[in-house]
């Protein structure tokens, strides 16, 4: 590891233990952490993780209408966010702050400094990418329409090595550094990119989201509905990979049913990767496999246009 690393994992680790002790609200939330409950789930030969987290009702039912978010103040913005809430800069755009309604003991927010919409265009795929390679930990990106609880305001969040199913879920990851390309069909249907470092990952990304694009009659600059995952090398000369969870919707048919039809699982980043949060007793009661397999089935892109987005995606081998 080199000195520099070493140096920002010290800092991050600092901070937050220095939250700790400075904000008794985050502190709260994560003493809370010991009281979750977890449960396994299968789903298409793979293991889920339900995680029943009722302090994350707020960003299950954050609004998703644009007119909705319009008219709430942005919370990642400096005068909007908790008074006690202290960051660490990251490279000189970024923010690194503890998250107020953790997954997980380290759940950090890396935000935007200046107030932007959410996009992956810009180099925020490379931030997210050197921000893995500086800390070892997985990073996560919801689309503006996939899970973004704050879409108006750029964020990335990131999360402890090895907690995240997907983590033991790639199949075939490839060695070395060279670019490459592949796919799971399975739910939640993937399509992983591998480069040596950011810059090439994310030029490969790049390719393939104009690529994307030009398939599905969008404009080049467009960002297709998607959550994404940075992980971190692995052993030997295992390189960056990114996980890309295309969408169809951003919330799954149950959510809006009414009754006890209703299931609250609005899911982002995290949930595609396998670590599905639950905010309600009753809904973590209630979900099985089949009903997972319902809502990735809803909420991830169709097997057809999957196929044939793969089918697409093979040319950028060439």
């Amino acid at each position: 590891m080199s000195k520099l690393k070493a140096v920002f994992q010290e800092e991050i680790e600092k901070l937050y233990l220095a939250q700790l002790e400075e904000w008794p609200e985050f502190a709260e939330a994560v003493r809370g952490l010991a009281q979750l409950q977890y449960r396994r789930v299968r789903v298409d030969r793979r293991t889920v993780l339900l995680q029943f987290n009722p302090r994350r009702i707020a960003n299950a039912l954050a609004p998703a209408a644009p007119e909705e978010v319009a008219a709430r103040r942005c919370f990642l913005c400096t005068e909007n966010r908790p008074a006690a809430q202290r960051g660490l800069r990251f490279e000189s755009r970024w923010l690194v702050v503890c998250n107020p309604f953790p997954l997980l003991e380290r759940h950090l927010v890396v935000l935007a400094r200046e107030h932007t919409p959410q996009t992956l265009h810009s180099g925020t795929l490379r931030a997210m990418a050197e921000f893995t390679l500086q800390t070892g930990y997985p990073t996560l990106y919801n689309g503006p329409r996939s899970g973004a609880s704050a879409p108006d305001h750029l964020h990335f969040q990131a999360l402890p090595p090895g907690r995240l199913p997907l983590e033991r879920q790639v199949p075939g990851r490839p060695a070395g550094s060279d670019n490459g390309i592949f796919f799971d069909q399975r739910l939640p249907r993937r399509v992983f990119l591998a480069a040596g470092d950011p810059g090439s990952l994310e030029e490969f990304f790049l390719r393939l989201l104009e690529a994307w694009n030009q398939a599905e009659g969008r404009p080049p600059e467009a960002e297709p509905d998607l959550n994404l995952v940075i992980l971190p090398p692995g052993t030997g000369s295992a390189p960056l990979l990114a996980a890309v969870h295309p969408r169809a919707r951003h919330r799954p048919s149950a959510y809006y049913a009414r009754g006890e039809a209703r299931l609250v699982i609005s899911p982002g980043a995290a949930d595609m990767a396998g670590l599905v949060i639950v905010p309600r007793r009753e809904d973590f009661a209630r979900l099985n496999g089949l009903l997972m397999r319902r809502i990735f089935r809803e909420v991830s892109t169709g097997s057809g246009p999957f196929g044939e987005l793969a089918a697409t995606l093979e040319n950028l081998k060439k």
